[in-house]
């Protein structure tokens, strides 16, 4: 007989313990604000949030999320408001409501709207969890107070992170570089690397990879640029009016507008930068065709002529710009 440990005979072996038997049942929701960058963010927080529900015996029985959404406000979440609409106010076969954290339900700036959307699910008889915080206890006094301190939380950082956001794209344009967003008419989007060096041209729809990378404007396709010399010279040089400057063929052009067209010729900025003649004309064209290249050769102008007091700007920030603009409009 081998002397090792055995199991006696009449002694049953009993299976591990496993997760509880569901008694409840609730739905998910999950979000994420970011359109890139996050695309594992939702199968993360389910992951997380299903995890939960298991060991606490909850079964999920709808997910619902919303993908590249901001959480400032319900509009435009549809997955938020079709769980609250068709789900929470409709059906009485759940209990809960599971969210991962408080920044997930939503940065609502006025936290007490926030408080809002859940109480709008207990006055249906469900209730919201988050995740993180667990199951609230019914002897904590203090568990509300957690929740509206995580609410607080949540709402102050995207109130941070905007204002460094913003700051940021400040600090990127008086460097001399594209901010983001469309390029303006006649112009293309150049990509410089780590070094400033060229790249190449971006294409509709491309960013940027890397984050020490930059952009800047280079001259667009060669149709545009023309129109854009042609427009500086009938309307600056030659004093036509708008309807003169605009014959159909130009309004034809992928880019160009009416719209573009009728603030391209603007009248003078002479009451605002003191500017007089031919400059202000010109500065007037700029702020219709380039949007804010235009605010930026207008600020870059306002700052030599002392009406921006106090305004900071980086060294040989308007040069390249301003040699851009020149090359646009040379005949």
């Amino acid at each position: 007989m081998s002397q090792g440990k055995q199991r006696a005979w009449w002694a049953k072996e009993e299976a591990p313990a496993g997760p509880p038997a569901p008694r409840f049942r609730g739905v998910a929701y999950y979000r994420h604000s970011a359109k890139d960058r996050q695309e594992n963010s939702v199968a993360i927080q389910q992951e997380l949030v299903q995890k939960w529900a298991r060991e606490n015996g909850i079964e999920i029985i709808q997910e619902f999320a919303d993908r590249g959404k901001s959480g400032l406000t319900a509009e435009g979440r549809d997955g938020f408001n079709d769980m609250l609409e068709n789900w929470v106010k409709k059906r009485n076969d759940f209990d809960f409501v599971l969210c991962l954290d408080v920044s997930r339900w939503g940065r609502f700036q006025d936290i007490d709207l926030s408080a809002t959307y859940c109480a709008e699910c207990k006055k249906h008889g469900k209730q919201v969890i988050y995740t993180t915080l667990g199951m609230p206890r019914p002897d904590d006094p203090l568990y509300p107070v957690y929740v509206q301190f995580e609410r607080f939380r949540a709402a102050q950082q995207s109130k941070e992170l905007s204002v460094k956001v913003y700051h940021g794209c400040i600090k990127i344009a008086q460097q001399g570089f594209w901010a983001g967003g469309k390029p303006p008419f006649g112009m293309d989007r150049l990509l410089l690397d780590e070094t400033r060096k060229r790249l190449h041209v971006l294409a509709y729809g491309q960013k940027k990879s890397i984050s020490n990378q930059r952009v800047t404007l280079t001259l667009g396709p060669e149709t545009e640029v023309v129109t854009v010399r042609r427009m500086f010279h009938e309307f600056i040089d030659l004093g036509y009016t708008m309807q003169r400057i605009s014959p159909s063929e130009t309004l034809r052009l992928p880019g160009f507008s009416r719209t573009l067209m009728d603030t391209a010729v603007a009248p003078s900025l002479e009451d605002r930068l003191g500017v007089a003649g031919p400059v202000g004309d010109a500065l007037g064209v700029l702020g219709g065709l380039f949007g804010r290249v235009g605010q930026a050769v207008r600020h870059a102008t306002g700052a030599q002529a002392g009406r921006f007091q106090g305004a900071e700007r980086a060294p040989d920030t308007d040069g390249p710009l301003l040699g851009l603009l020149d090359g646009l409009r040379e005949a």
